[in-house]
């Protein structure tokens, strides 16, 4: 998603159901910069306004802040963090916005943390994806039991088993794959990639 309008400030905005007394990652990439172009190819200080800043909340829905994730790079930079939902909570508003400058951002995801009920303790089952060159890395937060690469049609590309808590897949061509990954608990999660070489 790219929010145009140098001069302008822009928002989307949505609500999501969750559970009670729950846990929550929230992640997404972005950027904010003068001019449209690639990552890190503008700067991020306009003339008149200064520098801008690109913003993610989560908000109850009494509009208190759960969550709020910033930056004023122009660089893709990955930003996460964690909320918790209280007894009354069956939604929050997720708004992502800008004050001015164009600003990109990409791969949002509002993800439960589970427990494992293993010792009551609870397990991050985070994934995230980083560009490589001619490909891209899976990195978790926990050790990895199965990881597949597929296109959008489903066709399996690559699969790997037991590579720890991260692997490389390159070389691989441009285009849009799905990387699913299960944990050793059954937990699966699944990330959408584009790689541009």
């Amino acid at each position: 998603c790219r929010f145009p309008g140098v001069n302008n400030s822009r928002h989307i905005q949505q609500v999501v159901d969750v559970k009670a007394n729950t846990t929550y990652s929230f992640e997404f990439k972005g950027r904010i910069q003068n001019a449209v172009g690639a990552s890190g190819t503008q700067a991020n200080e306009h003339t008149s306004s200064g520098i801008a800043t690109l913003k993610g909340e989560v908000l109850s829905p009494d509009n208190n802040l759960l969550l709020d994730l910033t930056t004023q790079m122009p660089q893709t930079t990955d930003l996460n963090g964690e909320f918790t939902t209280s007894s009354e909570h069956t939604s929050v508003l997720v708004v992502l916005s800008k004050n001015w400058n164009i600003a990109y951002v990409d791969d949002v995801f509002l993800t439960e943390i589970t427990n494992t009920g293993t010792n009551d303790l609870s397990l991050e089952e985070i994934v995230h994806l980083y560009q490589l060159q001619q490909g891209f890395r899976i990195l978790a937060s926990s050790q990895i039991h199965i990881a597949s690469v597929l296109d959008l049609t489903g066709r399996l590309i690559k699969r790997y088993f037991n590579p720890g808590k991260s692997v490389d897949v390159a070389p691989i061509q441009n285009g849009m794959y799905i990387a699913s990954v299960t944990f050793s608990e059954g937990i699966s999660i699944n990330r959408k990639y584009l790689v541009t070489n």
